[in-house]
């Protein structure tokens, strides 16, 4: 494939589906619905990946991605001497905040050995000829995630779960600090001798606005087939492939995370 239709089709695929990742899921989905119906096949679909809850070292983080990158978007971090204000979560048209679906990785990890296992061993009764069985493994709708007290040194202020109005004023404001804030403040750190990165940084920040938006949706999946697979297992294997999300006292388990965030971070 020629690389100006190869970024032709990332290029499109982004617009609809956010980025290239996404789309490739999609794509692999309708893969196997389309080949795999005869097979045990199962489609696990994880909310977005935060730290380790409890199969680990709690808060344990490997890459500055998923829960860990989300929270320091939505932050107000300081560089230097300076503050820079990151993107926010878009919020409902009626100003009420968000709610971020995500789930710890070990959560997500366990849940997936578990429907394999369950899946290849276990004929499930309402699962109809001809179809594959679809997991969500997510937290809406059986255990809300709530924030809590940041322990960062590099941050002005907590994370803003908030809008300016409306996406467009969003957009607006990322598209001013890229263009017209970020040059400006870079000059003066030219005229002081330092190196300069606001333009980048605000670049960087209204890509990953437009990114995350989509993942803030306030969209609630179903987790019945979740609810199911627990329901099934025995307790051997609930204690040691424990992924009920519903057990998880958010307040430590936020903790724990923000320092897993701070560390890979260095915040």
């Amino acid at each position: 494939m020629e690389s100006s239709l190869f970024e032709s089709i990332g290029k499109g695929a982004s617009e609809k589906y956010g980025n290239t990742y996404c789309f490739t899921k999609c794509v692999a989905e309708h893969l196997v619905m389309k080949e795999a119906v005869d097979l045990p096949a199962i489609i696990f679909r994880p909310a977005i990946v935060f730290s380790i809850w409890k199969d680990g070292i709690p808060g344990w983080l490997d890459a500055f991605q998923g829960g860990a990158a989300l929270i320091a978007l939505l932050a107000t971090i300081r560089r230097g001497p300076f503050a820079v204000l990151l993107a926010r979560a878009p919020s409902h048209s009626d100003g009420s905040q968000l709610v971020i679906d995500g789930i710890p990785v070990d959560v997500a990890s366990n849940a997936m050995l578990a429907c394999a296992a369950y899946r290849v061993a276990i004929k499930y009764p309402y699962i109809p000829t001809k179809s594959i069985l679809i997991v969500h493994c997510n937290s809406t709708s059986l255990n809300s995630i709530c924030f809590f007290e940041y322990p960062f040194e590099s941050m002005l202020a907590t994370p803003v779960n908030s809008h300016l109005g409306s996406d467009r004023i969003e957009r607006l404001m990322h598209r001013m600090r890229e263009q017209y804030l970020g040059p400006a403040m870079d000059k003066v750190l030219e005229l002081a001798g330092q190196k300069p990165f606001f333009g980048r940084l605000y670049e960087r920040v209204n890509e990953a606005y437009s990114m995350f938006k989509r993942f803030l949706a306030g969209h609630t999946f179903k987790t019945d087939n979740l609810v199911t697979l627990i329901d099934m297992m025995s307790e051997e294997d609930k204690e040691t492939f424990d992924f009920d999300i519903r057990k998880i006292d958010w307040q430590p388990y936020m903790h724990d995370f923000y320092f897993g965030v701070k560390v890979i971070g260095n915040f």
